[in-house]
């Protein structure tokens, strides 16, 4: 399920709405991945505020409570990317919120330079419990960069999940080591 703060999408800002929504989708699929397109961008918006996000004029929505109501609502995992940047994580009642994976494959028109140009890949690994659940039961973060016209390449020295551990020890709740 895709959720964002824009026109033609899933509204995140609807909470009521979306949270309804991911119930249903739990009691007919085993595992429901919300995607979210939150937050402030720029390098300055790696750190999640609490309460409601705005930028360029426009109220992006409260991006962590979000999250975590989905979480407490039934998803299974949720993926942001709206910042442009990495996000820290946090595991919130045993779920796994990404708060932002930044860009990956950009082309003209996305600013590629800065922590823009850190590209977080995710590798979750979903597993039926013994109750027959299905959950993260583990991830990683695969880092690349970008750069203008050569798309992403593997970072050797992992900059983007550096980046993403750093800002996750802000969190509230500390993320699980990968």
């Amino acid at each position: 399920l895709g959720f964002a703060s824009f026109n033609g999408v899933p509204d995140l800002r609807d909470q009521d709405s979306a949270l309804a929504q991911i119930r249903d989708a739990k009691t007919h699929y085993d595992a429901v991945v919300v995607s979210m397109h939150a937050g402030c961008e720029g390098d300055d918006a790696g750190m999640i505020p609490d309460g409601e996000e705005r930028c360029f004029g426009e109220n992006r929505g409260d991006t962590k409570g979000f999250a975590r109501a989905a979480a407490s609502a039934g998803a299974t995992i949720i993926v942001g990317h709206g910042p442009h940047v990495p996000r820290g994580w946090e595991i919130w009642n045993g779920v796994p919120i990404f708060y932002s994976l930044g860009n990956l494959a950009t082309g003209a028109g996305i600013r590629v330079l800065g922590k823009a140009a850190l590209a977080p890949v995710l590798l979750a690994t979903f597993q039926r419990d013994k109750n027959g659940s299905v959950q993260v039961s583990a991830f990683d973060i695969v880092s690349f960069k970008q750069a203008y016209g050569t798309g992403p390449r593997l970072d050797p020295e992992g900059a983007a999940k550096k980046e993403m551990i750093a800002l996750s020890g802000s969190l509230s709740n500390p993320p699980l080591a990968t």
